[in-house]
Parts: C-alpha cells; sequence; structure tokens
C-alpha cells in the first residue's frame, strides 16, 4: 500500500520527534556519566543542537525503505531476508554469468 504525502509528512514527524527525544536522554545521559557538568538549560540547548541533526539524517536516509537495498548488495543475505518493493518479495531473475550464490565454494 502507498503512503499519500500527507501520511509520509506524518510518519516522518513522529519519528523525528521519538529520533530527537531518544538522542536527548541518551546524550543527557552520557554528559551526565561521563562529565561532572551540571545539566541546566545551556547543557540541554547544545545536546539538542547536536541530536535534531542527527535525528533528520537519520529519519532522512537511514529510514529510508530502500535504505538497505542501495547499502548493500543483495548477495550478501539469503534471499528470504529480503522484501523487495513490488514484486511480492520474490527473487530476480538470476543475471547472465551470475554464479549460485548458495554453494559453499569448492
Amino acid at each position: 500500500m502507498a503512503l499519500t504525502k500527507r501520511q509520509r509528512l506524518i510518519r516522518f514527524l513522529e519519528f523525528l520527534v521519538i529520533g530527537v527525544v531518544m538522542g536527548l536522554v541518551e546524550d543527557l545521559l552520557a554528559v551526565a556519566l561521563a562529565t561532572d557538568a551540571t545539566i541546566d538549560a545551556r547543557v540541554i540547548a547544545i545536546v539538542l543542537a547536536v541530536a535534531v541533526p542527527f535525528a533528520i539524517v537519520s529519519e532522512l536516509i537511514v529510514d529510508h525503505p530502500r535504505f538497505w537495498e542501495v547499502l548493500m548488495p543483495r548477495a550478501w543475505f539469503p534471499s528470504h531476508w529480503v522484501r523487495r518493493h513490488g514484486d511480492g518479495g520474490a527473487d530476480p531473475a538470476p543475471r547472465a554469468g551470475a554464479e549460485d550464490q548458495s554453494a559453499p565454494p569448492s
């Protein structure tokens, strides 16, 4: 099922908020445990300035539906792990000259 622009925007914003909140908590915890700094408005502002860009990058790049297909060759994963968009999960036809990846090397 294809998502509408509005549904994609809402999904993006939901995950962005979760990403920012989790990044904020994680970074504040790291500051509290690793330094003797007091957690005040200035530290929270700095942590937010760091957390927001990473949350945005995470949402735009890593959470893209085809991220893993683009990042890693399909041959790295068993065919039942990878679900192709639009073809119902079926493996594509073998390429000409492609070796069988399932047999161990001799």
